[in-house]
């Protein structure tokens, strides 16, 4: 589902086919807020990528736009330490480390050569933002953004009746999608014995 049938499949489910597509949009946005941090740990939202640094960069690693948080870094020398932004020192020291400044990696000490990167994160989900935009939820989990965009028409709309009904909803299919484990090679089905 694309963000134009979302808009319609709201007006329709709330009966206010005039309510501003600007209006469900906000509400929308809110709701990819709540999935990315309730499906944070989901492996679906867990990337890996490569980078070639050039030595000429100091070693200043730009970060993927869609970044959450970095689980791994490393190099062929194997896994880089991070250290918080105010232990320079620290990541001096220690010769094979990093510091995240934004959404830029400044790695210690800086690579002479051009040097592989390999990065795993968790990345954030695709908003919405176009007609035809669709991300990994509302392909497969449609349902799960319409009743969190009608949980927040409910709060916009002050319908303290339907917010209930809708939070219920959206809470349930919520935990359906997070209890799937894709990805995990764990079978949730109950195991059957034959003979």
């Amino acid at each position: 589902m694309n963000r134009t049938e979302l808009v319609a499949a709201v007006r329709s489910y709330l009966n206010r086919p005039s309510l501003p597509a600007a209006d469900v949009t906000i509400m929308i946005q809110a709701v990819e807020g709540e999935l990315n941090r309730e499906l944070r740990e989901h492996p679906r939202n867990i990337r890996r990528t490569t980078f070639t640094l050039a030595a000429s960069n100091n070693g200043l690693l730009s970060m993927p736009y869609d970044l959450a948080q970095t689980i791994n870094l490393r190099d062929d020398n194997g896994n880089l330490s991070q250290y918080p932004a105010d232990d320079r020192q620290g990541a001096e020291n220690n010769g094979h480390a990093y510091i995240m400044r934004g959404m830029v990696a400044e790695l210690f000490p800086a690579p002479t050569v051009d040097t592989v990167y390999t990065l795993d994160y968790v990345a954030f989900l695709r908003g919405l933002e176009g007609d035809f935009d669709s991300n990994w939820v509302s392909t497969y989990f449609s349902d799960l953004y319409l009743y969190g965009t009608l949980k927040e028409a409910a709060v916009y709309l002050k319908d303290d009746q339907r917010l209930a009904l809708w939070q219920q909803e959206f809470l349930r299919r919520l935990n359906g999608v997070v209890g799937q484990g894709w990805n995990q090679n764990i079978s949730t089905a109950p195991r059957v014995r034959l003979g």
